[in-house]
């Protein structure tokens, strides 16, 4: 679970990373303020956090062995 936390959260910087890069090489407006940056990237470690719980909850539930 902390993985796939943390790849998605990867995944949201580097998304981000390249937002920025087309902004600033391709002259393009994705990023448009520092508050569209910052709430992209609350919402990918809330959603990646929110998945990784859903998930928890239904292998406890469906009785998966998380050790094998």
């Amino acid at each position: 679970y902390v993985l796939a936390f943390a790849l998605a959260c990867t995944a949201a910087i580097f998304w981000e990373f390249a937002e920025y890069g087309a902004n600033k090489y391709m002259d393009v407006m994705l990023q448009v303020t520092l508050e569209d940056t910052i709430s992209d990237l609350f919402f990918g470690v809330v959603g990646a956090a929110l998945f990784v719980a859903i998930a928890a909850l239904m292998n406890r539930r469906s009785g998966i062995d998380e050790d094998a």
